[in-house]
């Protein structure tokens, strides 16, 4: 069974309920949802929160969209998702953040159907600065159940429990990993980011959608778009300095 979990949480302090603001006219958390389901590959899709009661409005709009939603710790992510994946008996489970609104199903079908080949133990879009080929805001992890377990039952240090899979990169260094990157090199963009994290990136993102036009635009048109548009180009240079150039992972 192929599972995934979207983490999402309200209280950031970077930037505090901005799931909940408005990309068009729905929320930043829906628009992701409603992109998510339209992977072919995907058997359910779970919605990972907290038990903090800001993010009982996660849950509220869970039950609305119909799609399972569960509430764990706030700070052991990985305890949240081990969790979620053990109780629905998830087989490969495929690993995506809240912040990442214009998420490519089709890249997520893409990573799936590598990593059912069996040659790879982690097939990801994204990585760490000097491997990743894509921006920010499309990243995506697919592995299996047995590997994030072998992650909970090992991992201690506070930056493994809150990033999920980090340690699996950190300390079990013979594991098969194939970092996806777009056919085409035009569409490389490693500096680029999409991911919604600080205030200033709403209006940047929903400047993008009214561009493209299009709330269901492949990572192709939205990278073609922004390249081609002076105003966004010049918007995704500014967040570039601002957030991307001095990030670690």
């Amino acid at each position: 069974m192929i599972n995934a979990t979207l983490e999402a949480r309200l209280g950031s302090k970077r930037f505090p309920n901005k799931l909940f603001r408005n990309l068009g006219k729905i929320t930043f958390l829906q628009f992701q949802v409603k992109r998510i389901l339209k992977s072919k590959h995907l058997k359910k899709l779970i919605i990972a929160t907290t038990k903090k009661k800001q993010d009982k409005k996660i849950l509220n709009l869970s039950k609305k969209l119909k799609i399972d939603c569960y509430s764990g710790e706030s700070e052991n992510v990985l305890k949240r998702i081990y969790n979620i994946h053990k109780k629905n008996k998830t087989k490969v489970l495929v690993r995506l953040c809240g912040d990442n609104p214009f998420q490519d199903p089709k890249m997520i079908d893409d990573a799936i159907k590598i990593y059912l080949k069996g040659k790879y133990d982690i097939v990801c879009y994204g990585g760490p600065p000097g491997i990743r080929k894509i921006p920010y805001g499309f990243d995506i992890e697919v592995l299996s159940f047995d590997l994030l377990a072998l992650a909970f039952k090992k991992a201690r240090k506070k930056i493994h429990l809150e990033h999920p899979t980090k340690y699996l990169y950190d300390k079990e260094k013979n594991l098969k990993i194939n970092y996806l990157r777009p056919k085409n090199k035009k569409f490389f963009e490693p500096k680029m980011t999409f991911a919604l994290d600080y205030p200033d990136q709403e209006k940047f993102l929903n400047s993008v959608l009214l561009a493209v036009k299009d709330k269901n635009a492949s990572y192709k048109k939205i990278i073609t778009t922004v390249k081609r548009t002076k105003k966004l180009n010049h918007m995704a240079k500014i967040l570039t300095k601002k957030y991307v150039l001095k990030r670690k992972f």
